[in-house]
This record gives structure tokens, C-alpha cells and sequence, in this order.
């Protein structure tokens, strides 16, 4: 019994733009966040679920924090 099986590669029916964003930044872990701030990665942790520290978070990757976001939290002093 043997199957046969066909693989099709069609265009998207939808093109899809490019980003035209150049500044995209590269994302920090808790841990190189937490490097920066200066304080435990477990304290990095609690902000983000306090949502005091913007974050995303990743299928299998984690938490990532956006250098920007980081810099945000800064500017608006650790609270």
C-alpha cells in the first residue's frame, strides 16, 4: 500500500508588504533585562506580570522585553 503524495507550491493569493521599518530592535531576555536594571531576574520576572515592565511573550521562547520598553521603564523611574 503505498500512498502518493504531492506537494503544491502556489504564490499567495495575497501579497504580503515587507516591513518598511528599519529600526527594528533586537528583544532581551528576562535575564539581560534584568542585567541591565541591575536587580534579580525573578524581580525582572514580577514586573512583567505586575505589568509594571512591557513584555512579550513567545511560543517556547519565553518572555522578551523590547529595548525601548526597558528604556520606558526608566524614564518613568522603578516604582
Amino acid at each position: 500500500m503505498e500512498s502518493q503524495h504531492s506537494l503544491s507550491l502556489t504564490k499567495p493569493s495575497a501579497k504580503v508588504k515587507p516591513a518598511q521599518d528599519d529600526s527594528l530592535e533586537p528583544l532581551l531576555t528576562v535575564k539581560e533585562a534584568a542585567r541591565v536594571l541591575r536587580i534579580h531576574p525573578i524581580s525582572c520576572y514580577r514586573l512583567c506580570y505586575k505589568k509594571k515592565l512591557s513584555h512579550l511573550r513567545l511560543d517556547g521562547c519565553g518572555l522578551r522585553v523590547r529595548p525601548s520598553d526597558l528604556r520606558d521603564y526608566i524614564e518613568r523611574g522603578r516604582q
